[in-house]
Order: C-alpha cells, then structure tokens, then sequence
C-alpha cells in the first residue's frame, strides 16, 4: 500500500512541474514610450556641416557680498580729561561708538639762556658783578640740581630772543649757553566707530576748541602718530623775558 501511495505522490509532482514548464506564460517587460522623432530633422555625425556644440556650463554661484568695512575716525586733540569726556557725550547722545586715548608729548615749552655751574658760590657771585658792570642787570643765582652755582640770564619763549641775549653776551666776553626747557603735555583723543549712515551727523558736530579736528583713521592706531615738538621760536621775535629773577639784561 505504501508503495502506491509513493507512486501517486511523485506523478502529482511531475503533472505540476510539465504544467509549469509548458503552459505557465513568460513575464514579458513592460513598454517604455519614447518620444518621437522626426526622421527628416537627424543628420548623421560625419556629414558635412554638422558641427559639436559643448554644453553650456552651469553659472557659477554668485560671490556673497563681503560686509561693508569699518569706518574709523580720530576726534582731538582734547587739552583735558574734561574737554574729552564733554565730546564723549556728545557722541553718546547721537549713539555713536568711540574710545578714549592718551597721548603724552614732549613740548618744548621755553629756552633758558645761563653761565655754566662755577666752582664756588663766590666765583658765581664774582661772575654776576661783572654782569652787573657790564650792563646785564637781571639775572639769578642757580641752586637746582645739574646747575648749582650756574647764573640764570633769563627764560625766554622765543628761541630768536634767547639767541640774540647769546649773541649780546658773546660780545661782552660772557660764554653763555642755551638750555632748551621740556614739559610733558598729556592729549585727549576720541577714536569714533560710526556706522555708515550716522557719518554725516558726526561730521556735522561742531566743536568750541579750534584745534579738535576729526580726520579718518582706517586703521584705528590706539596711539595716535607722534608729533615732534615746534619750538615757539618759529612766532615773531616779538617776545620778552620772562618776569621775576630769571631775566635778561
């Protein structure tokens, strides 16, 4: 019995298997539509006049606009700490952004005409008799250090005056020299950072004090350029001998 159950089993296996093999209908791909063509417009490739034409390039991106560059100005000088934070609040008040600077400067600030240091008190009390019979009335006895036993013939503001005074003792047989007199000033600077639309009302500020300028500064130097001193020769030869001990003749 058991064979014939065998049996039954594999013909049931081959009738399905000749049925697949031979009634089962192929998988047939599916049909792409292509766009028609116009058989009279093709030419082919080696014909004459038919000419390869590269593909546009793709644009290239445009560059972003880089962000406008700061704007810098120097406000100054300010003679005092007052005179500058006056004009900060100024600028404060139109909402523009600065910051203070300090400049410290070496001004000559006059020209002392003098006889070097002598020996002894008394040689400088000698000398000074002799000023005195020469006609050289105004001068001093010097007790600073450097010029103790020196005599002072005067401080002038004009470096012509002090010369000339030189010259005059020359020709009396006086060796006098001249020392130039220094004073360290300190300045005010405002460095403004406006943006661009408030540049014309900062340019608009008008200040009391001829002497404050506001001049671009690209690069925004925290110190500004220094100045060399001007001697207050350069003024007309008008000037006289400062008053008190320290005077000429």
């Amino acid at each position: 019995m058991l064979k014939w159950i065998v049996g039954l089993l594999l013909l049931i296996n081959l009738g399905v298997l000749m049925w697949i093999l031979w009634y089962a209908e192929p998988e047939v791909p599916p049909i792409v539509e292509r766009a028609e063509v116009a058989p009279e417009k093709l030419r082919p490739i080696g014909e004459r006049g038919v000419h390869l034409q590269p593909r546009a390039p793709k644009p290239a991106p445009a560059p972003a606009t880089p962000p406008p560059e700061a704007i810098c100005f120097r406000l100054g000088p300010f003679a005092g700490t007052e005179a500058a934070a006056e004009a900060g609040r100024r600028l404060s008040e139109l909402q523009l952004a600065y910051e203070s600077r300090e400049e410290k400067q070496m001004t000559v600030t006059g020209f002392r005409v003098y006889l070097p240091p002598y020996k002894t008190p008394a040689l400088a009390e000698a000398a000074r008799r002799e000023l005195r019979r020469q006609g050289f009335r105004d001068h001093a006895l010097m007790t600073e250090a450097g010029l103790k036993n020196a005599v002072s013939l005067g401080v002038f503001t004009v470096e012509g005056n002090a010369r000339a005074h030189l010259r005059r003792l020359a020709g009396k047989g006086f060796k006098a020299q001249l020392q130039f007199l220094h004073q360290v000033k300190s300045h005010f600077w405002l460095e403004v950072r406006p943006r661009p639309d408030q540049v014309e009302a900062l340019r608009a500020l008008a200040w009391k004090d001829a002497a404050v300028k506001l001049a671009p500064d690209a690069a925004c130097a925290p110190v500004p350029p220094a100045v060399n001193p001007t001697p207050a020769g350069k003024a007309p030869p008008t000037d006289k001998p400062a008053a008190g001990t320290d005077s000429p003749g």
